[in-house]
C-alpha cells in the first residue's frame, strides 16, 4: 500500500480558490486537511473527480478542518474553496492510499 500527500497551496481572491491535483489512477481519498491563514475563517469545501461528481462537500467550516475519509476514486481532482469570509492564504493536504 502506497500513500501519497498532495500538497496544495493558494489564497482566495472574491472569496473562491480553485486548486488542482495531479492525475491519480485507482485511489482512495483517505485524508482531507485545509487550514486557512486566520483561525475564525469561515469557508465551504468542495472536492470534485475528473467527471466533475462530488467526492465530499461540506458548509460552514471554520478554520482548520482535519478529516479521514474513505473514498475510492480516480483521476484528478478539483478542490473549491468558496464563501470565505476573509480573502487569505489556504493551505490543502489530501492523503491517497494506492
Amino acid at each position: 500500500m502506497l500513500i501519497h500527500k498532495e500538497r496544495l497551496t493558494g489564497s482566495t481572491a472574491s472569496s473562491t480558490l480553485v486548486l488542482t491535483t495531479v492525475k491519480f489512477s485507482g485511489v482512495r481519498l483517505i485524508h482531507i486537511y485545509v487550514n486557512p491563514a486566520t483561525a475564525s475563517t469561515t469557508y465551504d469545501l468542495l472536492i470534485e473527480d475528473t467527471n466533475s461528481d462530488d467526492l465530499f462537500d461540506e458548509n460552514g467550516i471554520q478554520g482548520l478542518f482535519n478529516r479521514t475519509v474513505r473514498i475510492p476514486t480516480y483521476g484528478s481532482h478539483t478542490v473549491t474553496i468558496s464563501n470565505a469570509s476573509a480573502d487569505e492564504a489556504f493551505v490543502v493536504k489530501l492523503g491517497l492510499e494506492e
